[in-house]
Order: C-alpha cells, then structure tokens, then sequence
C-alpha cells in the first residue's frame, strides 16, 4: 500500500535529486495515480531556472520513496520557500487559487509576511500574507510502538514482536507499518494490534460470567468452565456453558460480563471510535430497544446523511454515549379543555365516561398505580368534583365554545322561572346536557347551566305623550281668549 493519495502535492527528498532530473526538491508535483511503490505524478510548479520550471504539466512514473508529502501551513513564507494561493483578493491578475510558486523574496515594505513570487511569463509580482498557505514537509508520523514490542493482533489474537517500521507501506486503513520478526518480507499496520503488557494478567479465570462477542452463541451470556492453551498459536481458549450447551471459545471472541451501560429507552449518540457503516459518530440520535450485557440493539432517529429508519442489533455499548431525550412541549397547558377519549394507557385507569368533557389542571410525570411508581406522560384534570389523573393519549383537544351570556346578565331557569344575575364561568362544570357553566348571584358554590336558562330582558321605560302644536291666527286668538274668560266667570 503506497504512503501517498491521489491529488496529494509532494516535492522530491535528496535521493530524488541523485536520481531524477526533473522530479526533484526544485520541484512540486501533484500525485495523479498509485501503484504498490510506484507513482505518476504531474508538475505543478518549478524553482526559476530549474528543468522543473519547463517542464510544468509534464507526467513522470517515480518511485515514491524518494518523496515526500507537503502539508498546508499558516505560517509566513521566506524566500525559497513553496507556497500556494489561497483566498486571493489583491488586484494582482496573474495567478489563480490554487497556484504553486517559489518564494524570491520577502515583501514586508509592503505588509507583514507579503511575498515576491515569479509569475511563468510576466515577471514578479507580491502576494499577501492572507492569500497564501506556506508549503512545507509534512511531519514523519511518530510510532507509539519500538523495535521488541510484542504485539497481539486484534483480528486473529496471534502474537508478534515488532522488528523496524517501513513508512512506505502506511496508510489510512491500517495506520503505521512494521515489519516484524516472524517475517521479513510480511507487515502489519499499528490499527491492527495492541500491546501485550509485559506482566499481563489472565483476562478471564473459572467461573466467570461472559458473553459471546463473536463466533457462534454471539450475544449469549455463560459461565467458564475450564481452560487450556490452545496448540494453533491463538493463546488460550475457555470452556463455556451455554444454558446448557458446552463450547471451547478463545479470548478475543468473549467479552466479561458487566453492568449494562444503557437501559432500554435511553437515548444515545455515536462515538468518534464506533467502527460501525452508519451507527458511528454521524449518528446523532439513537434509542436503545434491547440490552444484552454490554451489547446493545439500535433504532436509529437522526443521522447527519439523512434518516434511516433502521434498527441496528448486536452492538457494543462502548462506542456509545448516553444524550438527553428532546424536551417536548406538553399536549396540553393549565386551564385547557379536553375530551376523554380512552383509558388505561401507560397503565393509568380513571373512573370518567368516554366523551367527557374536563379541564386541564397541570401535567404529571410520575403516577403511583398500587404497585410501582411509574414515569409517565399524563395530566391532572377535573370534571365538576371529579380529580382524576389520565393519560396524555387518553384525551383529546376540543375547542373553546363561547358562551352566549356575560357577568351581569340576568336569566330565568327554564324549570322554576327563579331569575338569576350570572357572576362568572365555572368552566369545571361544562358538559353534558347543561352545557357552559356559570356561578350566579347569591349562589355561593353552586352553579347553573346555559342550557337550563333563558334571557332576562329588562323592560323598557314608557315613551312619553306626544304634544301637537296647532298654529293659530290673531283674530282666532282673541276669540279663544274671550271664550276663557266666559268660563272663568
């Protein structure tokens, strides 16, 4: 497996400048194909002067041994250094994004960490220090690992000592490479294997709980029995009864017993480590539905490349990380009214009739039901002198019906013909064949129903008589006066 990745930029070390004429350290070239050693690469960018510099565009077959990686830096470049534009905004036209050039000189008369670069054909120009990265060698990874480590394979249990460290052969799949004792001409990758320590203790004894994590009976919990070295090279192998049946197992395919890390409901996030396709760290919500020692099954509910809709069985709780459940907001708030609709769910029985109507007193998130204490999603309601506690699927929302009278109003029983002045609602009450409820007047705690009344009109005032004016001349006047005074007489 080559050390290198297609599109990659790298510049030749000095055994490339003895070998090569044109893929040298005066050279940055950008990988275009990868073979088991071999490579072909591109050259993107020469030193002025250098075979390189006229050479750009050109494809050559290289051993990559002899080159090494560029990685992107912060900081400012100084003259003879590569460099690559990046977020270009200078007025300077002769260079795109993306471009590789050699540093000729420092700029800092114009800005701190600017920079002289020579463009192919128009002579030099300056680049800010905002539209560059610096191109320097990337860091030989460092091994956590030394020549005489032994060593345990973590697919196949077997063991090894690490004999010298073969850079060319690392890569992304199976990290740093060795070559190792057993064989000079094999390797093995530092993801492959972990340290034995040197006074290792035995990771199960007789009488151990553990369960199977591979191999047959996986996910089944037994009991060790007995144990021996096994003569195939795998170590040692244990004795396990499975409710009832007897199976040989090696280490790596057992797991001891623990306490689980999750109960079923929980909800959980991946980790970084989870080395599963889809249940990894791009799943950012999952609920545990089965808990198996310290394995687990997964409904998938939010995953960054979209929503699955999946369970997922038989995974490792360790790569998982208990996350709060999404806070809801509650069916319904203090004052509400709602139906009865049901009864009996989350265990919750209420002795109310289906269609009830009732009012929303506050939520309640425990109900005792005799037995246990249960968590529940449930509210506190009243129907007249009726509290019951019921279940959030149990009802149902109903609109507010408006009342046909006001405070003040007086009404007369349809029964008894009593007149009542109403006071205010008492929502508590409605229902039924009374309909909309309300206190009254002189009443104290009782109430009384739209339904069972009628509105008081008060009456109206008497208009009163109306007067007719008659327009009369001087001479009927006089007449009408002396008329009066007759009867006066």
């Amino acid at each position: 497996m080559n050390k290198f990745k297609v599109g990659q930029l790298i510049t030749g070390t000095v055994e490339a400048d003895t070998g090569y004429f044109v893929t040298t350290s005066d050279a940055v070239m950008k990988v275009v194909s990868i073979d088991e050693t071999l490579i072909k690469v591109e050259v993107v960018a020469g030193a002025p002067g250098s075979e390189a510099a006229d050479r750009i565009e050109h494809s050559y077959f290289v051993d990559s041994k002899h080159f090494v990686a560029l990685a992107e830096s912060d900081e400012a470049a100084e003259a003879g250094d590569w460099i690559i534009v990046k977020n270009k905004k200078h007025i300077e036209r002769r260079c795109e994004n993306g471009d590789v050039f050699q540093v000729v000189s420092e700029r800092s008369v114009v800005s701190e960490g600017a920079v002289h670069v020579r463009f192919k054909e128009d002579g030099l120009g300056t680049l800010l220090k905002s539209e560059y990265k610096l191109l320097k060698p990337a860091a030989e990874a460092q091994s956590s690992f030394k020549p005489g480590d032994k060593v345990r394979s973590k697919n196949t249990g077997c063991e090894y000592v690490l004999d010298q460290r073969i850079p060319s052969l690392d890569n992304d799949g199976h990290g740093l490479a060795w070559r190792t004792t057993e064989s000079s001409w094999t390797w093995i990758g530092e993801d492959q294997f972990e340290l034995v320590p040197e006074t290792e203790e035995p990771e199960f004894k007789i009488g151990d709980k553990v369960q199977a994590v591979g191999g047959l009976h996986l996910g089944e919990t037994g009991t060790i029995l007995a144990q021996k070295e096994a003569s195939n090279g795998i170590g040692t192998v244990y004795q396990i009864n499975f409710d009832g049946e007897t199976w040989w197992k090696p280490a790596r395919n057992l797991r001891k017993v623990v306490e689980p890390k999750f109960e079923v409901g929980d909800h959980v996030k991946g980790l970084p480590s989870a080395p599963y396709g889809i249940t990894n760290v791009h799943m950012t919500r999952g609920e545990v539905v089965k808990v198996y020692g310290d394995m687990i099954d997964i409904k998938l509910i939010e995953h960054r490349s979209g929503d699955h809709q999946q369970e997922f069985t038989k995974l490792e709780a360790k790569y998982f990380e208990k996350i709060e459940k999404p806070r809801q907001e509650p069916k319904f708030q203090p004052g509400d009214r709602a139906k009865v609709v049901g009864n009996g769910s989350q265990g919750i029985t209420h002795y109310l009739n289906k269609g009830d109507l009732v009012s929303v007193i506050r939520s309640r998130d425990t109900f005792n039901n005799g037995c246990d204490q249960l968590d529940v999603d449930a509210f506190y309601v009243q129907k007249g002198t009726e509290y019951q506690v019921i279940a959030a699927e149990d009802l149902e929302a109903v609109a507010e019906t408006q009342p046909k009278f006001k405070s003040g109003d007086k009404v007369r029983s349809k029964s008894s013909s009593k007149v009542f002045v109403l006071t205010e609602r008492a929502p508590q009450y409605d229902g039924g064949s009374c309909g909309i409820a309300w206190r009254y007047q002189d009443g104290f705690s009782d109430w009384i129903g739209e339904n069972q009344v009628i509105a008081v009109e008060d009456p109206k005032p008497a208009a009163p008589e109306k007067v007719t004016q008659i327009e009369v001349t001087e001479s009927e006047k006089a007449v009408l006066l002396k008329v009066l005074d007759q009867l006066r007489g």
